[in-house]
């Protein structure tokens, strides 16, 4: 009977350490961003965008990612299915690594020509140190008059 109790101890002890193991593996950190992007339209891939087709985009990135000091690089390919309407995919490069996310918006054009953005986001994924991540956001972003660029405020959570 002992050495069935000593058997069933380190089974069950092997176990536990299996189950510790792997839930170790797939902790994920969870924080938020606080990132403004600087949009500028690279080309237009159809349509006249904004009011239809799409194109595509490139940006500078700067903020605070986890609490920490953010800079970094981000493309975008935006879709115009409707006047006032926006939705792509973009990723966010970082120097560890990039997050890739999905948004839609809505864009206002105020009485001085400038346009308003609101819109949020779903992460889709990350390379490097951000593999398998997730999260969400909200977008709030603003053209001025005449300019080619759209400065974008994201905040949100990333969990990876």
């Amino acid at each position: 009977m002992r050495r069935f109790l000593i058997a069933a101890v380190a089974v069950l002890v092997a176990a536990t350490a299996t189950q510790l193991a792997a839930s170790a593996d797939t902790t994920k950190h969870a924080c938020s961003f606080n990132l403004t992007a600087r949009f500028a339209e690279v080309r237009v891939d159809s349509g006249r965008p904004p009011q239809s087709g799409g194109n595509t985009s490139a940006a500078t990135v700067d903020g605070t990612m986890c609490g920490k000091p953010f800079h970094g690089a981000a493309r975008d390919t935006d879709h115009f299915p409707g006047f006032g309407q926006v939705n792509g995919i973009a990723t966010i490069f970082a120097p560890l690594g990039s997050i890739t996310v999905r948004f839609q918006a809505t864009a206002t054009i105020n009485h001085d020509h400038s346009a308003t953005l609101h819109g949020h986001s779903t992460v889709l994924s990350g390379t490097g140190m951000y593999t398998d991540a997730s999260g969400a956001g909200t977008d709030l972003g603003r053209q001025a008059p005449g300019s080619p660029i759209t400065i974008q405020h994201l905040t949100g959570t990333l969990n990876y």
